[in-house]
């Protein structure tokens, strides 16, 4: 394990644009799939209170 952990760091040291680059990759689409949930989250909440709000103005 512990020899495949030094060819792993030897390779990103040598690639460091492509490290770089992949690094940024990752925390990218981490964001977006956090950006997409939290959209969703948010959409189904407005349709929750929409129903409420619907609810309330037909029992009146």
């Amino acid at each position: 394990m512990k020899v495949l952990s030094e060819l792993s760091i030897r390779n990103l040291k040598l690639n460091k644009k492509r490290t770089i680059s992949t690094i940024i990759g990752i925390i990218l689409s981490c964001s977006l799939i956090c950006a997409v949930a939290t959209m969703v989250t948010s959409f189904r909440e407005t349709l929750v209170q929409n129903a409420i709000n619907e609810t309330r103005i037909l029992s009146f």
